[in-house]
């Protein structure tokens, strides 16, 4: 059984994706424009050195997986 969700005027929060990582990058059908980063920015360290790292992605669309569960 096949689910879809539009939400128009709200974001998905706390979902699970099931699946692996390259499953899922290997499904992605578009790639939006809107890249954007977090406002929060941390450190990544080893043996006492630090580099800031943050994270950013655009709106992605993925062909099929699975969320949440449902299949």
């Amino acid at each position: 059984m096949d689910v879809f969700f539009l939400l128009k005027s709200a974001s998905v929060k706390q979902a699970t994706l099931i699946g692996t990582n390259i499953d899922i990058l290997q499904k992605i059908d578009k790639v939006g424009s809107d890249l954007t980063f977090g406002l929060q920015t941390g450190t990544c360290g080893k043996e006492g050195q630090a580099a800031p790292v943050t994270d950013g992605c655009p709106t992605l669309k993925v062909a099929k997986m699975t969320v949440g569960g449902f299949k």
